[in-house]
């Protein structure tokens, strides 16, 4: 809910009453507090207070993905678009996983764009998994990765580039080979490394010119060694 709290405009957030009683979404909704109130990246949204039974959050205006693509469907045809959603949902993920956090529910709904700039804002901490929680299998099916059904199974940045994938497909972005990459079953078959990701959504253009730069450097250095030195010898000749 949109609420008025001293003056500035927040987004309270509780359990639904069917929830209310249940042991795992209380644990969530505490340990979402406690997990989000240390982030701070443009691109999450920041945590401001709680309550026993409430929290409190920057409000953000605009549309989680799912409901944005359905307004604007065209939005991601746009190679621009594509690459600021890109860029901004990968620097929040890999801020994250810096801090050795695991969201572990990456999803359409839980991605809010903005109506000022179309930022990427993400949301919803609830699932996460760091160092001193207990992992509770938990997820929404279809951007879940296999690893997390089973909490006997090792975590790690790749379960959230499974998710990553899937929203990329329905978005349309990156190539069929980028996305399976991203996707595999076996977890040891996907990008290990959010950087990894980054890489291969680079406009071909781009790696090919980093690619360039890598072997003409190394070449040009060698040739202004070679003319020091012929132009050194000459001189000692002389």
């Amino acid at each position: 809910y949109k609420v008025n709290r001293h003056g500035k405009w927040l987004l309270m957030k509780q359990l639904k009453q069917e929830l209310a009683n249940n042991t795992l979404y209380q644990e969530a909704f505490k340990k979402e507090f406690e997990v989000g109130i240390h982030l701070d990246h443009p691109n999450i949204v920041r945590y401001v207070d709680r309550t026993d039974s409430e929290i409190f959050m920057q409000y953000i205006d605009g549309l989680p993905l799912n409901e944005f693509i359905k307004i604007r469907p065209d939005h991601f045809k746009n190679k621009t678009n594509q690459s600021l959603f890109v860029a901004e949902l990968l620097s929040a993920i890999d801020y994250l996983h810096l801090h050795q956090i695991l969201h572990l529910d990456l999803k359409p709904d839980n991605i809010l764009i903005t109506r000022q700039g179309n930022h990427v804002k993400l949301i919803d901490f609830g699932f996460a998994y760091q160092d001193s929680f207990i992992y509770q299998p938990a997820g929404t099916k279809r951007y879940t990765a296999p690893e997390q059904e089973n909490g006997n199974n090792k975590l790690s940045p790749a379960s959230d580039i499974y998710a990553i994938g899937q929203i990329l497909k329905e978005l349309g972005i990156g190539s069929r080979s980028t996305i399976n990459n991203c996707i595999a079953t076996d977890p040891r078959r996907r990008y290990q490394h959010v950087a990894e990701l980054n890489a291969a959504l680079r406009p071909a253009s781009h790696r090919w010119y980093v690619a360039m730069a890598c072997f003409v450097i190394p070449v040009l250095r060698l040739f202004i060694l070679c003319k020091f030195y012929q132009t050194h010898l000459s001189e000692i000749d002389r």
